[in-house]
């Protein structure tokens, strides 16, 4: 499981629903209570680059139980390689960090080479087993491969090129279940007639199942009913193992465009729907899902330029008007995520036009959120990048994940284009004082790991 998001402020709820037919009645409004509280405020390291070798952008981040950082990602916005730089137009790469973070080498041989050189670079994801086993979901033309590890990356015994039986699959995600040990992986199908023949389902999103470390995957199981089947795109499955569910945010145009969660109690057999309230436009790329350890959920997404954040305490069934996370926002903000870790504190992140003119300047913020659960929060809004991470017309495609170490600490990757506009590299920083967001203390330092 991802550590996740707990019920933010109490705000009117809404029950199970349709997507069609979402109203604006109750527009998103901004967080109260921006004041600072008694824990220590989060400090963040420097952000770093992971790797200047390749060029690589999307990135994916997980830290393990003894605070191994690891970071992947996808060959970079053209593919193209420049002068100094490796080749790297086919599979993801994925990199490891034994020193908490300060630093990154690349794990090789490289996990998706082993199902085939030409295979893998279109989406990439992680996950972590109980036993921190690594596991790897990476897409190609035909269809997404997966790979495992158990000993920390250096052998990568299992793989499997295709975990779905038909081809088309975009945009595939990953999390794990700590204690079944089971794999889940969701995607969305290009193709509905191919789900047809396999669900008797027009619904574009499937999710598969492997219960023996990635070895097979089960046949899939469709997301959704014929009158949802206008699902596009789709972000992070959760696996809630508080209420033993899963969960899967995505846009919708069906009936009408807004953003919506899909909610299974028994692994796919059935779902329950709910509209996210207050939103009749589809997010930027995709809307995002985490839940905390007592099993409640959060999402965040895109509203009139702004990053919002939505929560559940119910398993997803029903949930809060969105509210606006940063009260002072820049131009424009897109690509959110978020992770959580004890009940109330949470992060946030997003990419912000912070200027106007030509060029815009982009930045990566990130809001760490304490209090949560009550009606007075505190948020602190941190820009993580020193110069820009670009200038222009924004090309860094659609993912930076965050993630939460064993002290508590958060953790985050994001793409960047230098100055020079040659070359995508991933960035990397991690928060290194402060009140953590999991555990009692104070986060100190790096915290290398054995």
């Amino acid at each position: 499981m991802r550590l996740g998001g707990v019920a933010f402020v109490a705000l009117a709820m809404v029950s199970a629903g349709c997507v069609a037919g979402l109203a604006a009645e109750d527009p998103a409004r901004e967080l109260e209570g921006q004041t600072t509280e008694e824990r220590q405020d989060p400090v963040f390291s420097d952000p770093i680059v992971v790797d200047d070798e390749r060029d690589l952008t999307e990135p994916a981040v997980e830290v393990d139980s003894e605070g191994r950082v690891y970071v992947a990602g996808i060959p970079g916005v053209t593919g193209s390689v420049s002068d100094g730089q490796e080749d790297t137009t086919g599979a993801s790469q994925i990199f490891g960090s034994l020193d908490g973070g300060q630093s990154f080498e690349l794990i090789d041989p490289l996990p998706s080479g082993l199902y085939g050189a030409s295979f893998g670079g279109g989406d990439v994801d992680l996950a972590l087993g109980s036993a921190d086993e690594v596991y790897m979901t990476d897409l190609w033309a035909g269809n997404a491969g997966f790979v495992a590890s158990g000993d920390h990356g250096e052998t990568w015994p299992t793989s499997t090129p295709a975990i779905f039986t038909f081809p088309g699959i975009d945009r595939q995600w990953i999390d794990t279940h700590a204690d079944t040990g089971a794999i889940y992986v969701s995607a969305q199908s290009l193709s509905t007639g191919a789900v047809r023949e396999v669900a008797n389902t027009d619904s574009n999103l499937v999710l598969a199942k492997s219960e023996d470390g990635g070895e097979t995957f089960s046949v899939e199981r469709p997301i959704g009913t014929e009158e949802r089947n206008l699902i596009s795109p789709s972000g992070p499955l959760v696996v809630n193992e508080a209420r033993d569910e899963i969960a899967i945010p995505y846009s919708t145009s069906s009936g009408g465009q807004g953003v919506a969660v899909s909610v299974t109690p028994d692994e796919g057999d059935t779902w329950e729907h709910t509209s996210i309230p207050g939103i009749d436009e589809q997010t930027t790329v995709f809307p995002v899902i985490a839940d905390d350890n007592a099993g409640n959920l959060y999402l965040v997404t895109t509203l009139d330029d702004r990053i919002v954040l939505s929560t559940s305490g119910d398993g997803g069934r029903t949930w809060t008007t969105p509210e606006v996370v940063d009260p002072d926002p820049g131009e424009e903000q897109i690509i959110p995520w978020v992770v959580a870790g004890d009940a109330g504190e949470l992060a946030v992140s997003w990419r912000e036009a912070s200027t106007e003119g030509d060029p815009q300047r982009w930045d990566y913020e990130l809001a760490t959120i304490t209090n949560g659960l009550s009606s007075d929060p505190s948020v602190t809004v941190h820009q993580l990048n020193d110069e820009p991470i670009d200038e222009g017309d924004y090309s860094l495609r659609e993912v930076n994940e965050l993630a939460i170490g064993p002290d508590g600490a958060v953790h985050a990757a994001w793409p960047s284009l230098p100055a020079d506009g040659e070359d995508t590299v991933t960035q990397y920083a991690r928060q290194i004082d402060g009140a953590p967001l999991a555990g009692d203390g104070s986060v100190e330092g790096f915290a290398p790991s054995p």
